[in-house]
């Protein structure tokens, strides 16, 4: 059972939250500026080389098929 300091404490803090209800914010979220939620998470360099490389790899199969 704990002792009577760590209750005096537990009730100390419970009584301050029972002042901050109704006083919550709506989301836990921080809130973000909105360029950051517009951007892509990748960069365009990444899905440029990503592209290059597939596009890339289709015509050399395509040629290899071809002659």
């Amino acid at each position: 059972m704990p002792s009577a300091p760590q209750i005096r404490k537990r009730n100390e803090i419970y009584e301050k939250n029972i002042h901050k209800r109704g006083n919550v914010p709506t989301t836990l979220k921080k809130k973000q500026d909105d360029d950051e939620d517009a951007r892509s998470p990748y960069a365009i360099y990444i899905v440029g080389f990503l592209i290059v490389l597939l596009v890339g790899g289709v015509v050399v199969e395509a040629t290899m098929r071809l002659f």
